[in-house]
């Protein structure tokens, strides 16, 4: 790890100087420390221990009720709200202050960073979108039963939720079966499948909706004289859709699909970046938790 640390930081020297011929030879070398960095990482686990009893008795609030108010629930249940991540962050200064002062990198596949995080007090956002990561982890537990009591009580199946989901106007109807695809698999427990073709029909959702909100979705490619569409950071980042969608659910979506400091997965899957047992059902529950989460959403017109 130390020896990729100092590589790195070769790289952009070489670029700079014109010399892509030893910027490319640094890249080979990192690539080959790579498994050797990843060995010397340590896993840190912590044990959650709850009841059966206890475990009842808190997914019991998603089997009652409409179905449609449930899913609202839980929709709204977990979602990862920006200012709670910082307060726990606040927390963990005086509890751990070492800790909290540190910083960190993330490393990517091939050894490379993907992102520097710095120290609570000098990066809080930064530290705020590392930490949420880890809350998705943390909370995947919880979604798991949550979902599993409702697809029981309510028998839940794909036609039935794709009749709630396809009342929102920004999941296109020409893309509901890719859609409901996406949804049986998830049903049938295949998270590979689920994820990749749930996450682009997110992502159109999204970008429909700002366009909704009156923003310009379209841009000029200049390489081929037409004009492509813009992707989900530039959908997130729009000072439309910051102004009218509500904060945590951007930063929401920011963590699990959009940021290397969180989990970064829209772009991780995009470029064939993401590592094959992160595409488990506790990610596709997530992802599932996105369309319903994404579902909820309206424009209103102001009179």
């Amino acid at each position: 790890m130390t020896a990729i640390a100092w590589l790195e930081d070769l790289i952009p020297r070489y670029r700079n100087s014109g010399m892509a011929d030893d910027a490319a030879r640094v890249e080979q070398t990192i690539r080959q420390r790579a498994a050797q960095a990843q060995g010397e990482m340590k896993s840190i686990g912590v044990p959650l221990e709850a009841s059966q009893e206890e475990i009842d008795r808190w997914v019991a609030q998603f089997a009652e009720g409409p179905l449609r108010q449930v899913l609202f629930r839980l929709a709204m249940s977990f979602l990862i709200k920006e200012g709670a991540t910082k307060d726990s962050l606040r927390a963990m200064c005086k509890e751990a202050p070492l800790l909290s002062l540190m910083p960190s990198s993330v490393m990517g596949l091939g050894g490379f960073t993907t992102a520097t995080v710095g120290s609570i007090e000098g990066d809080l956002d930064g530290r705020a979108l590392q930490h949420a990561a880890t809350l998705f982890s943390w909370r995947a537990f919880w979604l798991h039963f949550a979902l599993d009591r409702i697809k029981e009580h309510y028998a839940l199946n794909a036609d039935g939720l794709i009749e709630m989901i396809q009342e929102c106007p920004s999941f296109a109807l020409e893309r509901l079966s890719l859609l409901r695809d996406g949804v049986v698999a998830w049903l049938s427990n295949d998270p590979v499948k689920a994820i990749h073709l749930l996450i682009p029909q997110i992502e159109a959702a999204l970008r429909d909706l700002l366009a909704a909100l009156g923003g310009a979705v379209m841009v000029p490619d200049p390489d081929v004289g037409g004009f492509k569409a813009i992707g989900l950071g530039q959908v997130l980042n729009h000072p439309l859709f910051v102004d009218k969608v509500p904060k945590d659910i951007r930063f929401h979506l920011r963590v699990l699909y959009n940021d290397p400091r969180g989990i970064n997965l829209r772009n991780e899957l995009a470029h064939g970046l993401v590592r094959p047992e992160l595409l488990n059902m506790g990610l596709a529950n997530w992802v599932i938790h996105t369309v319903l989460l994404v579902g909820m959403l309206r424009v209103t017109k102001a009179e």
